[in-house]
């Protein structure tokens, strides 16, 4: 950790938690359940010791859980419906990885788009 600034492309620790979370959002996205994210989350935050550290973890499951909460309700099953839920709560690179991994990563034009927004966004902060 440098400089108080959650950065997981310098910081192997704040990657690893991006990563454990993101990946079980994909899972409690195909499975519409939210229990293991929760649970991670908890889990994760009885651990840690850094404000730093809990502050992203308590964001990112508040993140992850609005996201579920409105895809749940409005019952939303088409991925890219469902990419503008997560976008909107600025989950970009959790969505390109769960899409990827879950094996309907949009084709074509769709996702090349994704691509480009991805490294807008990367330049604008």
């Amino acid at each position: 950790m440098k400089n108080n600034i959650f950065n997981p492309f310098q910081d192997r620790k704040a990657h690893d938690l991006r990563n454990s979370l993101s990946s079980v959002f994909g899972y409690c996205l195909k499975n519409h359940d939210v229990t293991p994210l929760e649970n991670l989350a908890e889990e994760l935050l009885l651990n840690e010791s850094s404000m730093l550290y809990k502050s992203y973890i308590d964001d990112r499951l508040n993140r992850f859980k609005r996201c579920l909460n409105i895809i749940e309700e409005k019952k939303i099953t088409n991925p890219l419906e469902q990419s503008f839920i997560i976008w909107d709560e600025e989950l970009f690179l959790n969505y390109m990885k769960f899409s990827k991994k879950s094996g309907w990563l949009l084709k074509g034009i769709i996702t090349q788009l994704y691509r480009v927004l991805f490294k807008l966004r990367a330049f604008m902060f």
